[in-house]
């Protein structure tokens, strides 16, 4: 059976705007976009090349380079070339590793906030990574999974969370920083 890769990219896409749209509204968009401020992993989006030759993107990791590098200039040489000053300069095709990664700092920080948040982060980890290595097996169950969990853990964000404020800003306050 012939791969659709219209519809692979597609599906890669939809997942990567569900992580995307969680971390945008819950973090602080430093580093790559998604990390909180912290001093300990400050350069954690940087050097990230284990884990970017574990998570490679079945049947289209060479049409979303191509894709990646035919809508965004690279900014610079060093890494992956596309990190500026202010964060990350890709809206989209970035890589699995990117969409993927959560720092344990970010992990603490829910967990700060909630016990168990972190926790529920993490599955949301596993199973995107899990979704962009399993392409193109039960793709569409798999995101529709993801989508329950973001939607589950942003719940339970928005019920603690003031509005407008991000998980890093509620626990710099609450430990009576900044």
């Amino acid at each position: 059976m012939a791969i659709d890769k219209v519809l692979l990219i597609e599906q890669y896409l939809r997942t990567e705007r569900i992580l995307r749209a969680f971390f945008d509204r819950y973090t602080v968009p430093l580093c790559v976009g998604y990390c909180v401020e912290n001093e300990e992993e400050h350069d954690c989006c940087i050097d990230q090349t284990s884990r970017i030759t574990e998570i490679k993107v079945n049947g289209v990791a060479s049409e979303i380079s191509t894709l990646r590098a035919a809508t965004y200039s690279r900014t610079s040489e060093n890494g992956c070339g596309y990190l500026t000053s202010t964060g990350c300069a890709l809206n989209e095709y970035r890589s699995p590793v990117c969409n993927t990664f959560v720092c344990q700092v970010l992990v603490d920080h829910l967990n700060l906030i909630s016990d168990g948040l972190g926790q529920q982060l993490r599955q949301i980890e596993r199973l995107s990574v899990a979704i962009f290595k399993g392409f193109p097996e039960a793709a569409n169950e798999k995101i529709r999974e993801l989508e329950e969990k973001v939607s589950t853990l942003s719940e339970r964000l928005d019920a603690i969370l003031p509005s407008g404020v991000n998980t890093w800003e509620y626990v710099m306050k609450l430990s009576g920083q900044k």
